[in-house]
């Protein structure tokens, strides 16, 4: 996620047009699909352990509603145009509140996790939930082809239009992008179910069934793409969408292989999964900046070589490293006190942006 998110901040374009840069595109494509799977599994494995406090309006679960809220207002933030409430709400241009209503990966995921935690409350059914998923799954691969010329403004406010279409710059509408999620959903499920049965021979058919997928739409993607009106493949082609899936559960069955040998997880791992949000966060305000600070892009905006873009990229994840290792400390040591500073800055940053 860092060295991809560098390399389109700062490496010269020269570099990208070399031939190996379309290989490297394509592949980190696969870490926000990688996100939202296993965001998918997270919610289905974590959920299934306290059914019976998710299914009602427990503190649990409104605890994990505030959360998912919580990550959409992180991702408005980030796309602040101005630091001004009455600006944002009168002032901006048709280009600055396009900007500012793009769905990026933290309203997809937000979104589709509260979504789905609605669909927990209505159905209250472990079962049930896995037939929805499903359905919202085939109803994915299906149907997003002929989302990419659909003019969603005609029907809803541009700031809900976003979330669907494919015309106005969103880089994650939900649109193949929610599928993902209910992939992880649809896998974690059944793995909830046979991991105390047979978790190998369930890993054995995840393998032999993602292969098959994989092979299927190589060979007859194309074919069946073509019975759609024109549209990206590679952005919104249902193939396209599945084909990742299934390469994304080849590498889940590859890490259970991996970690099923391995007695303690190393705790750079540990904390890496603990602070996911964080990481996500602090990498794109030291690359992209915000409405409040400044970002690499604004000093090398593509204009770096390779040598210096992964020296740049190496300096961040240092960085971040020992970020971490400092915030955990803090954490443990000072929580409470950590908690009063994170709200007294969170409301002055609200203040200033109200009056500002």
């Amino acid at each position: 996620m860092i060295q991809g998110h560098t390399f389109d901040a700062l490496l010269k374009n020269s570099v990208r047009s070399a031939s190996w840069f379309p290989i490297h595109d394509y592949l980190h494509g696969y870490v926000a699909a990688m996100f939202l799977f296993g965001s998918g599994i997270a919610f289905t494995i974590s959920t299934f352990k306290k059914w019976d406090l998710y299914i009602s309006f427990s503190p649990e679960t409104k605890k994990r509603i505030y959360r998912y809220i919580g990550l959409i207002l992180i991702g408005y933030f980030l796309h602040l145009p101005i630091f001004s409430f009455s600006k944002v709400v009168f002032g901006l241009t048709e280009i600055e509140y396009l900007q500012f209503v793009q769905s990026d990966a933290l309203h997809c995921i937000g979104v589709s996790l509260l979504f789905t935690q609605l669909l927990v409350l209505v159905s209250k059914s472990q079962k049930l939930l896995f037939i929805v998923s499903a359905s919202i799954l085939l109803f994915t691969l299906v149907v997003t082809p002929y989302f990419w010329n659909y003019k969603f403004v005609e029907i809803f406010p541009l700031w809900l239009a976003s979330y669907f279409s494919f015309q106005l710059k969103s880089w994650f509408p939900l649109f193949p992008w929610i599928g993902y999620l209910f992939s992880g959903i649809f896998v974690g499920y059944l793995f909830n179910k046979y991991r105390k049965k047979n978790i190998n021979q369930f890993f054995i058919w995840l393998t032999v069934i993602s292969l098959i997928i994989i092979i299927l739409s190589i060979y007859f993607g194309s074919i069946i793409e073509s019975l759609y009106p024109p549209h990206d493949i590679w952005k919104s082609g249902g193939i396209n969408f599945i084909k990742q899936a299934a390469v994304l559960s080849l590498v889940l069955s590859f890490i259970f292989l991996v970690t099923n040998k391995i007695k303690t997880i190393p705790k750079i791992i540990l904390t890496t999964s603990r602070q996911s949000l964080l990481i996500y966060v602090l990498h794109l305000l030291i690359l992209y900046g915000s409405v409040i600070s400044s970002g690499l892009k604004l000093l090398y905006n593509r204009s770096l070589s390779l040598e210096n873009t992964l020296a740049i990229y190496l300096a961040i994840v240092i960085l971040i490293y020992y970020f971490l290792q400092l915030w955990e400390s803090a954490k443990k040591d000072y929580s409470p006190e950590m908690k009063k500073m994170g709200l007294i800055t969170i409301m002055a940053l609200i203040i200033v942006f109200v009056i500002n």
